[in-house]
This record gives C-alpha cells, sequence and structure tokens, in this order.
C-alpha cells in the first residue's frame, strides 16, 4: 500500500436474503480477474482486493453482511487505498451490486 491510507465507509441495501446475497458476491469475485479474495466468513464477510492499475493503488474491501429481513442484506462496506478516494470505492461496488443482484 503506500505511506498514506485513505478509508471510506458505506452501507448498500439489497433485497435478498443473507445466504443468497453472499453467494452471488463470492461467486462474482471469484470468476472476476482484477479482485482476489484475502478472507471470507461463510454468509457473514468477504474480504477482497482490487488490483493495482496503471492509474490507481490497489483498494481493499470488507464487506459484512447483515440480514435486514426475510428477503433484504444490509452490506456494509469498508475499504482502505494508498490514494484518496474519490468515491471510487463507491463506485465499483454498486457497478458490482447492479451487475449481479
Amino acid at each position: 500500500m503506500g505511506f498514506f491510507s485513505f478509508n471510506s465507509e458505506f452501507e448498500i441495501t439489497v433485497n435478498h436474503p443473507k445466504e443468497e446475497a453472499f453467494n452471488r458476491f463470492y461467486d462474482y469475485v471469484i470468476n472476476k480477474g482484477n479482485l482476489s479474495i484475502s478472507n471470507y466468513e461463510l454468509y457473514d464477510m468477504l474480504a477482497f482486493t482490487k488490483d493495482t492499475t496503471l492509474f490507481s493503488w490497489p483498494i481493499d474491501f470488507e464487506i459484512f453482511f447483515n440480514g435486514a429481513g426475510k428477503n433484504q442484506t444490509k452490506l456494509t462496506v469498508k475499504s482502505s487505498s494508498g490514494s484518496i478516494d474519490w468515491g471510487k470505492a463507491k463506485r465499483i461496488i454498486g457497478e458490482i451490486v447492479d451487475i449481479i443482484y
């Protein structure tokens, strides 16, 4: 990471049960070439890294899956990077959520 660490935290609610929400996110990260899982707790937490690109530092993500009703799950997302975020972490997660949910 660099000399600095910039962090962000935000929440997103999806209309899927906790287990399904976790499985969809896990499957997406496993199959995406520029994302790599660093840790997970089945149905509760998923930690992964978006690899370095020519224009950005790697971004580390931790997503916590919390049931918010029978068919809803609240995703609490924490991210950290070696550069100022400018909302990039939220855009990345938003794009993934749009694809998988």
